[in-house]
Order: structure tokens, then sequence, then C-alpha cells
């Protein structure tokens, strides 16, 4: 027999990761409910591992995170509960789910569970990322400036301490977050005293595709979305000294600019620089900010 004419030899691991991805698509369709006329799996809400109810119609707009739309939920054990519906051509980090359930931060948003579901409002299944929702409020309004004038100590003690810490949580367990940026960001307390800031999904698309372009390194910023890949702790890093950048200034130099003349900007003066402008700070914020957002990813601060 020629050698072109020759069967290929079977990879077993491959056939056999082959059959566990197929039996695992065939549970989670098992566990997604069909509509029921007039009950659970109706237009108004749909049932998930029998545990989970998920109110169609109850649109939560100020926690969406990018594309994702957020829903209103409860649990058999939780009251209040938040579902982040997938989109079918932006395939969540399936993976990482299970790695990202194990780290409980009060810094992180708290996954609940996730699984296929059928969704009326598109009559087909999708999948669905659920959270325990004590997010409070969008830390920034749409449209605000991103100059946030916080003082050094209030930005310290609400966020650099607990954050840095959850990154150190994330790292540890060899997790690159991808979307650490204020607008996924959330606060509870009232608007004059903030008690808590915590950061928001990460897993429910690819890494780093709701990411806005300001909070990426030069180099990933210039990227497509969808093509920037998963990422480093020192890209987490850049995007966390950007956020303090925010948070500290009073004044916001991009304003009204594209990505583009914001990428021009960083590469023209350096992203401190031009994240700074004429806000001046001392001390240890100082060097915490020239740390963090070193445009050399080598000399950046780990």
């Amino acid at each position: 027999m020629s050698e072109d004419t020759q069967d290929t030899p079977q990879d077993p691991l491959k056939e056999g990761a082959a059959q566990d991805d197929a039996a695992e698509k065939e549970g989670a369709l098992k566990d997604a409910t069909p509509p029921v006329p007039g009950g659970i799996g109706s237009e108004t809400k749909t049932l998930l591992k029998n545990k989970i109810t998920i109110l169609c119609g109850e649109r939560l707009p100020d926690l969406d995170n990018g594309v994702l739309k957020a829903y209103a939920a409860h649990g058999s054990d939780v009251g209040s509960l938040l579902a982040y519906i997938c989109i079918d051509h932006l395939p969540p980090r399936y993976y990482e789910i299970e790695t990202y359930r194990t780290i409980k931060h009060q810094s992180l948003i708290r996954y609940y569970d996730s699984g296929v579901v059928y969704w009326p409002p598109l009559k087909k299944y999708v999948f669905v990322v659920v959270y325990e929702n004590s997010l409070g409020r969008p830390l920034l309004k749409k449209g605000q400036p991103l100059a946030m004038h916080m003082k050094p100590e209030e930005v310290t003690e609400l966020f650099i301490k607990p954050m840095s810490s959850a990154l150190m949580d994330m790292r540890n367990v060899d997790l690159v977050h991808g979307n650490v940026s204020v607008t996924n960001m959330f606060a509870s307390g009232t608007a004059e005293h903030i008690e808590r800031i915590t950061l928001g999904d990460c897993v429910c698309v690819p890494p780093s595709y709701n990411q806005p372009s300001l909070f990426e390194p030069i180099e990933r910023a210039i990227a497509q979305s969808s093509g920037r890949g998963i990422g480093t702790q020192q890209d987490d890093l850049y995007a966390f000294g950007i956020c303090i950048a925010i948070m500290l200034r009073s004044d916001d130099p991009m304003k009204d600019m594209t990505n583009h003349d914001i990428i021009r900007m960083k590469m023209e003066m350096g992203s401190y620089i031009a994240m700074t402008n004429k806000d001046r700070f001392t001390g240890g914020v100082l060097e915490l900010l020239r740390g963090l957002l070193h445009d050399d990813p080598v000399q950046r601060m780990t």
C-alpha cells in the first residue's frame, strides 16, 4: 500500500478528549430547561440547573459589561443574583471559570454558577454566567470624565490595598483578569462615602475583549480587541496603574480623543506623563504610578 493511501493512526489522547467534550456538552444541554408555557422557561423567566431562576424581562443595564447584557436572577439559597448572557461568536473563557471560582476575595465579583440555558428572547440555548449581586452601583456613570479627583489616602485604603491583594490572589492561581478598568468597577455605600470597590466579570468573553484600549499597554492597545490574547499579570498591573491615575487626577487630558489619538499620545509622551498631564503627585503614589505605568514590561513593577 502506498504512503498516500495509508490510514492516519488515531491519537488516543485527542480521541478521549473529544469524547469528554461531547459528553460535557450533552450534559450541559440536559441541565438546560426548555420553555414551558406559562411557567419556568416561559417568555418572562427561565431556569438554570433547576435551581437558578433568571428573569428575562428584568434587565440590569447599570451592570452591563461592554457587549454583555445583565439580567436579574435568584437562587434557591441566594436572594439576589446577576446573570450575564454570553454571545455566540464570543466564546467565554470556559476552562478558566473553574479556576476563577476558587478565588474568594471581597474586591472581586463572586462567582455563583454557570451553564447552558434556554433563552426565550432569542429562542435558543445560550451559555450564562451567574454571579452574586452585591456590587452596588457603577463606580463611574456613563459619560462622566475619567478624572475622579479622589484623595490619595482614600484611593490607598479603598482601592490600592484591597485590589493589589485581589490581583495577587489571581496571580497565585495563574489567572489573568484582562478587564481591570474603572468602567468595570462598582461601588457600595453612598456617593459621599464609598465603602467598597468591586471589580466585575472577566470570564464571559475572550480575554481583554471588553477592555477599553486606554487600559491596555501600547503594544496590546493597537491590536483588535478579539485578537489581544490572554495577556500577562504585567498587563493587569498596567491597567491597575491607569485606574489609580484616573481616581487621583483632577483633569482628563484625553477627553474627546479617539483611541488612535490616545495611543499616539502615550507613544510620544510615555504612559505616565500622558495619564497624569498637569496633575502632580508626590511620595509613594508617584513612585507607584511610575512603576506600574512603565511602558517597558520588563521594567514594570511586579
